[in-house]
């Protein structure tokens, strides 16, 4: 749920609502799932694709490879600059937030892992 293919990259989270997450997944197909928060974070978006490129070697589903490259893209474009990874990128609906250069060393070599990732 977290996937948004506009964008090719996965929100930060969905709302935490516990009443949605009690109920028997059966049951829960009947309910609306919970918001998607959709501040990009790079740490989590790179670890994601990680993920992607794995099932995609494992399976061989190329769907795979697609959603992990279109996140390692993402990520590269709109939160890489001048050799620093900022930790997120705002919703799109506050733009005026800005970017934050955090530079967070995790997030680098979450980023710099799924670049290797994607160049193997």
């Amino acid at each position: 749920n977290l996937l948004d293919p506009e964008r090719g990259a996965f929100g930060g989270s969905q709302f935490a609502d516990a009443e949605y997450y009690q109920q028997p997944v059966e049951e829960r197909r009947e309910w609306n799932p919970p918001a998607v928060d959709p501040t990009v974070y790079a740490g989590p978006n790179a670890v994601a694709a990680r993920a992607f490129f794995a099932w995609w070697q494992a399976t061989g589903d190329e769907s795979g490879l697609a959603t992990a490259r279109a996140a390692v893209d993402f990520v590269l474009t709109h939160l890489f600059a001048e050799g620093v990874v900022s930790h997120y990128l705002p919703a799109p609906d506050a733009p005026d937030a800005g970017r934050v250069p955090s530079g967070l060393l995790a997030d680098a070599a979450d980023v710099a892992a799924a670049c290797l990732d994607l160049y193997e």
